[in-house]
């Protein structure tokens, strides 16, 4: 297969691509950005070859565009065995199929016929599982081709090997024997369902007989049971009454456990008593003590004090004295004091009153500035709200579409025809469904697209060739970019735009002006505090009284504050003066002795009557009484606590209410004994009834199983003959693939040595796919070697594969595809993988598809297309 040309038009994201004038062999390498539809290529070869034009599944839907209704339209030039054809189909709207036959005899065929014809002339020359291995997508990595899968590959090493070139792997005997063997086995190995049906028969016969063989089994388990039963419930009954007697007797015992118990717990009740009382006793006759001599402590107090008193009190007379005196010095001191601060603030309110005047003047004329340039901005911004804001980027837009308009429309006019009509008499004709009127005079029309002209009955559809019709759309195209252009941007041409453009970059530049002034001014000030403070300064009437001079003011002010600072001078003199005197601590001396003497005296009175009031209540005897007669109680209870102990001793209530609940226990066992026996007893006669055939149905399920064993050994045998015959046949397929293997090796290795070297060889699996390369020495199986060495394996692959193809001349080798590989590839290998793409492609035709081009520039000779020229064309 070969392919001269291909044109795509709205195939996915390209609009329309051609590729044409191909070399029938070489390397043509396409290269271009990302998502710019070099993998759509690929897609369309392979959707054009394959699909029927009809079709709406999941290979054809996804390459309609997504932002356009329009067809999807795939023309492929190419030959094919002894044919040379174009085959042209149109997917999902309006669907057409065109193939027509250039050689070795032409033919034109339409619709489902084109598509029948096309697909009888590929069945019959065209390997496709070949083209499939060949056509190399985009991050496929998958050296592993079962090669002995690709018919035009397995004939060839027939060749080589002294076989029929057209030989055959799948003969009519083997098929026979294929097909007798998956009427017992799976392609697997495994058994068939059709074989399974006998052996699960087999093995469900198996558990019936199982189940009949447990259902005797259990019978007789069963009436060995009952007899088990029967003695358990007789020894039960004999064992009770003894059982009962004894639960009796250790009831008794726990009865009197317990009443001792209960003593011990009313003897420790009143020893807890006892042991309080004495306490208390104890207590208040220590309270008693601690009474009388609190009374002697304060008694010995009051006597030491007393004496002191006369004294303190004329040392504070004195001290009295002393204070009146310098306490009416301060007072005068402090008036003058006081006089001399309302000086001071009287001048500070002239120089803050005479500065805030200066201050308002300020901000007036300030706030004079700011308005002026307020208002000249407000101004400009008025005049600019309501207007569209342009960019120079819509001139450039704007600029680019008139030209492109002027562009096309020139060329559309150099490259279109045209047509005249004349009419001896006059008459109307419709032009593109439009009615015109043609007389002797002449009419002529531009023929720039596909005219139809109606005549009467007669219909004209004159198309003036696909370059003509294309400028036309490309006009059509930039008139509606302009047009969208103008009405979008509101002007009616680029003079217009260019005005506005500028008359709005005045515009911003007065502003910028104005706005740069009025921060020079203001600068970090907030214009509303301003006009506040303002207004504020404006409504002191103060202000306006004032008729000395600032300067005048400050003076006044600091002649004040100098008379302030002797007046606190004087006053800190004063102060100093009373410091001495002021703390009175002759006369605090004096009311600290006085409190204390009234305090000892109320503590003596107090204790004293608290004393008198405890003896009338209960007397020192009374109290020694109590405690004699508490703590003899405390003795006989002890007494009687020691004699409960070891009572309890003997008859311990835990021990006994132990052995009497093992005794319950042991008579409660003996009654569930009772009961279990004679429920299970009930329960097994029914079952006994129930199992009386057991017998019978094991016999039945015997002899059905013996009769199904029958037809599976017989089963067994057949099959055993079919896996015998189909393993004897494969193991004879096998020695003959073994036979090419050896070719298919060696064109590998050869080709392999000029990357990796010429120790490098290849252990092939049976299906002649890569297991391992071994490099001298050292051998990697597949799946370990790196992302670039499985890269370079995979392209080696296919190339081998193309080689000998081409080698066995029989017209069945098919263009290679490698898309956008050797992004793993380090440089050095890249360079030597280079020099084999100039090698498959001398008898094969090599497309190479890529966003780095610089990867192949040791690829010689190639032919470099750009894909987004390849759009213009």
């Amino acid at each position: 297969m070969r392919i001269h040309a291909l044109t795509i038009e709205n195939f996915r994201a390209i609009e329309h691509l051609k590729l044409h004038d191909i070399p029938d062999t070489g390397v043509v390498v396409i290269h271009g950005d990302n998502e710019k539809g070099k993998s759509s290529i690929l897609e369309a070869i392979q959707i054009v070859l394959k699909e029927k034009h009809k079709a709406k599944n999941k290979f054809t839907k996804p390459i309609q565009p997504v932002d356009r209704d329009v067809p999807v339209k795939i023309t492929l030039d190419f030959s094919v065995g002894p044919y040379r054809l174009v085959i042209a189909k149109t997917f999902l709207k309006t669907p057409s199929s065109e193939l027509e036959i250039i050689s070795p005899q032409r033919a034109n065929y339409r619709g489902e016929e084109a598509d029948s014809q096309l697909d009888q002339i590929l069945d019959a020359h065209l390997d496709k599982t070949l083209l499939n291995t060949l056509l190399m997508k985009q991050d496929e990595v998958n050296e592993g081709i079962n090669a002995v899968g690709i018919p035009s590959l397995t004939s060839a090493l027939n060749t080589q090997n002294g076989g029929a070139a057209d030989a055959q792997e799948d003969t009519a005997l083997m098929q026979a024997v294929e097909d007798e063997y998956l009427r017992y086995f799976t392609k697997k190995g495994q058994q068939s369902t059709r074989f399974k049906a006998f052996v699960n028969e087999v093995a469900q016969l198996k558990e019936e007989v199982a189940i009949a063989q447990g259902a005797v089994s259990t019978l007789a388990e069963q009436v060995a049971r009952v007899e088990r039963l029967e003695a358990d419930r007789t020894a039960a009954k004999l064992k009770l009454p003894a059982a009962t007697e004894e639960k009796a007797e250790r009831l008794a015992e726990l009865q009197a456990a317990q009443k001792v118990q209960a003593q011990a717990e009313e003897i420790a009740a009143r020893l807890l008593q006892a042991t309080t009382n004495v306490e208390q006793a104890k207590k208040a006759q220590a309270d008693r003590t601690n009474l009388q001599e609190k009374r002697a402590r304060a008694t010995a107090e009051l006597e030491k004090l007393s004496p002191q008193l006369a004294d303190a009190e004329a040392a504070a007379e004195k001290e009295a004295s002393a204070l009146a005196e310098l306490q009416e010095t301060l007072g005068q001191v402090r008036e003058a004091e006081t006089a001399a601060i309302a000086a001071v603030r009287a001048a500070r309110k002239k120089v803050t009153a005479k500065a805030q005047g200066e201050r308002r003047d300020e901000l007036k004329a300030l706030l004079e500035k700011v308005d002026e340039l307020d208002a000249q901005l407000l101004h400009l911004r008025t005049t600019a709200h309501g207007t569209k804001t342009f960019s120079s980027a819509d001139i450039d837009a704007l600029q680019k579409a008139t030209s492109e308009v002027a562009a096309y429309t020139t060329l559309a006019k150099s490259r279109s025809g045209s047509i005249s009509l004349q009419a001896t008499n006059p008459l109307e004709i419709s032009v593109d469904q439009k009615t015109i009127a043609v007389d002797a005079n002449g009419q002529e029309l531009e023929l720039d697209k596909e005219t139809s002209i109606v005549v009467g009955d007669l219909t004209l559809i004159i198309n003036p060739g696909a370059a003509i019709a294309e400028r036309h759309a490309e006009l059509e195209s930039a008139e509606a970019t302009l047009a969208e252009l103008l009405d979008r941007l509101e002007v009616e041409n680029i003079e217009q735009l260019r005005q506005l453009f500028n008359e709005q970059e005045k515009r911003a530049a007065e502003i910028e002006s104005l706005n740069n002034q009025r921060l020079a001014l203001v600068g970090s000030l907030d214009i509303s505090s301003v006009r506040a403070e303002l207004e504020a300064l404006s409504n002191d009437e103060e202000l306006e009284d004032l008729e000395i001079s600032l300067e005048q003011a400050k003076a006044d002010l600091e002649a004040a504050e100098t008379l302030r600072e002797e007046a606190g001078e004087n006053l800190k003199v004063a102060n100093a003066a009373l410091d001495g005197v002021r703390s009175q601590p002759a006369d605090k001396a004096l009311v600290i002795l006085k409190t204390k003497i009234e305090a000892l005296e109320n503590n003596v009175a107090a204790v004293t009557k608290e004393l008198e009031l405890a003896t009338q209540a209960q007397s020192d005897e009374d109290i020694a009484e109590k405690l004699e007669q508490a703590a003899q109680s405390l003795k006989t209870v002890t007494e009687e606590q020691e004699e409960i102990n070891r009572r309890l001793a003997l008859n311990d209530p835990e021990t006994a209410q132990l052995l009497f609940a093992g005794a319950e226990a042991n008579v409660a066992s003996y009654n569930e004994t009772i009961s279990n026996a004679t429920t299970e007893l009930v329960r097994l006669e029914g079952h006994i009834s129930v199992a009386a055939g057991a017998n019978e149905r094991f016999d039945k399920a015997t002899a059905a199983l013996e009769a199904a064993e029958h037809r599976l050994d017989s089963e067994q045998r057949r099959a055993l003959a079919a896996q015998r015959l189909h393993d004897v046949m494969v193991n004879h397929r096998e020695q003959s693939r073994r036979r090419y293997a050896a070719p298919f090796a060696e064109k590998l290795s050869r080709l392999a040595a000029r990357v990796f070297g010429e120790e490098t060889e290849f252990n092939l699996n049976e299906d002649l796919s890569i297991g391992s390369r071994s490099i001298g020495t050292r051998t990697v199986d597949l799946g370990n070697l790196s992302g670039g060495a499985q890269e370079q394996l995979a392209i080696l692959t296919r190339f081998a594969i193309a080689d000998l193809v081409a080698e066995a001349g029989d017209n069945t080798a098919v263009p290679v595809f490698i898309d956008d590989a050797l992004g793993s590839t380090d440089p050095g290998r890249l360079t030597k993988i280079s020099t084999l793409f100039g090698d498959v492609a001398r008898e094969n035709q090599v497309f190479v598809l890529t966003c780095v081009p610089e990867r192949y520039n040791y690829v010689a000779p190639k032919t470099m297309l750009s894909i987004d020229s390849l759009k213009a064309l």
